[in-house]
């Protein structure tokens, strides 16, 4: 009995150290997995098939980027690792911008995302004007012309942070298309606000209030006239306007705000030349 006793107990041991080699060697196993050399060769051997290479369009690289970030929300790819699986199929230009950044920013990926659309002109009134203006290739179907132009606009909504609120949306739309009939003078009145602005536009009620003001403090047409004729004729110079042709634009404008009929502002009388046809003096002005 004494002896089958300490064997069995020298079996028990036995055994247990073998499940402590086994939990440490597991335990290694898993920490390896769980380092980040570990983790990105992991993720980018998965991803090595699935990724193409960035265009070097500017404008398809909006598309590309929103598909691999679908993709990446499909795999549950980890947000500290999507930085560094992005830079292997980037162009030579996107790396070269890239080399640029400032280091604390390069492990961000929304931060690269913002940094390269940015210094690629990618601004929220090109994504716009590029929605507006997108047209079908002959090779593509309308399946993928849609999809090109859902993602245009779904950056643009991103870039104005529109995010699910119907309100924003509502306003939005109203306010494009209060812009796209301002002049040249008020459009960049409102670019010069929504520079300063933190998502880039200044909202509907911003909008229309700085432009009646700005508007309500405008010069009216006469006194512009009368203050560049004045300029010129005292110094000589073109003070108030740049050239003869912002008041010959000005002269006609007024007359035709007054209901009188344009005349050539810039016409000058010339000379009257004395002809002799047929014995009969002709001036000729």
């Amino acid at each position: 009995m004494e002896l089958a006793e300490r064997k069995w107990r020298a079996e028990m041991e036995l055994r247990e150290r073998e499940l402590d080699l086994k939990k440490a060697k597991a335990d290694r196993e898993q920490s390896a997995k769980e380092s980040m050399a570990s983790r990105l060769k992991l993720w980018g051997d998965g991803l090595r098939n699935t990724i193409s290479r960035m265009p070097m369009e500017p404008v398809e690289v909006v598309s590309w980027l929103m598909a691999l970030e679908k993709l990446f929300d499909q795999l549950e790819v980890p947000v500290e690792l999507r930085s560094m699986l992005l830079r292997p199929y980037l162009n030579d230009r996107a790396k070269a911008l890239l080399a640029r950044c400032d280091l604390e920013k390069t492990g961000d990926y929304k931060a690269i995302k913002e940094f390269l659309l940015r210094e690629m002109r990618l601004s929220p009134s090109i994504y716009w004007e590029k929605c507006n203006s997108l047209t079908r290739e002959t090779s593509e179907t309308f399946q993928q012309f849609a999809t090109r132009l859902m993602s245009l606009f779904e950056l643009y909504l991103e870039s104005r942070n529109v995010g699910n609120s119907y309100e924003k949306l509502f306003d939005l739309i109203i306010y494009d298309r209060i812009k796209s009939v301002l002049p040249f003078s008020l459009s960049r009145h409102i670019l010069a606000l929504e520079s300063a602005a933190e998502n880039r536009w200044i909202g509907r009620h911003a909008l229309v209030d700085a432009l009646d003001a700005y508007v309500a403090n405008m010069p009216s047409d006469k006194s512009k006239l009368h203050a560049a004729t004045v300029s010129t004729s005292k110094n000589g110079s073109h003070s108030f306007v740049k050239s003869l042709s912002d008041v010959k634009s000005l002269a006609v404008e007024s007359q035709r705000l007054e209901g009188n009929k344009t005349t050539n502002f810039a016409a000058t009388p010339k000379p009257a030349v004395r002809k002799k046809c047929l014995g009969v003096v002709v001036c000729r002005i």
